[in-house]
């Protein structure tokens, strides 16, 4: 009798369990050639007891040659795109240029919990985005996603 109650307990105790996903990660990555640049993308996004918890944006631009002269003018002009974004609590974003200057590299970095409405619209993030809708919305758009 004992071994069943105790064999009963452990059965709903794995149950319960497997049921709880307590936090979640969506790495999803896409590479593209456009006009000048090879460009890898990777986003990063987090849920933590299934609600979307933060984002991490991160672009990597390799130029190519004949555009290695005008690197400093191509991120200002990223720059100056994303820093709007940088007003609202929540949003980090930074950005880096190698010596070289073929690289360009920047980052965005959103903690939904920070962000405000007005923020959440501009981006069009309700916070309530699913792991599951996140990987399909990214994966029809030519993302590969683990």
């Amino acid at each position: 009798m004992k071994k069943s109650i105790s064999l009963i307990a452990l059965t709903i105790l794995i149950l319960s369990l497997s049921g709880c996903e307590k936090s979640k990660t969506l790495i999803c990555t896409k590479n593209l050639n456009s006009q000048g640049a090879t460009i890898e993308n990777t986003n990063t996004v987090k849920f933590k007891d299934k609600k979307l918890k933060n984002m991490v944006l991160e672009y990597n631009y390799t130029l190519d040659e004949e555009y290695i002269k005008n690197a400093t003018s191509i991120k200002e002009s990223i720059d100056k795109q994303f820093s709007e974004y940088t007003q609202y609590n929540g949003i980090k974003y930074s950005s880096q240029l190698n010596d070289k200057q073929d690289k360009i590299s920047y980052k965005i970095e959103i903690d939904i919990n920070k962000i405000s409405n007005e923020a959440k619209e501009k981006l069009n993030i309700s916070g309530d985005e699913s792991y599951e809708a996140n990987k399909k919305s990214l994966e029809e758009v030519g993302y590969i996603c683990r």
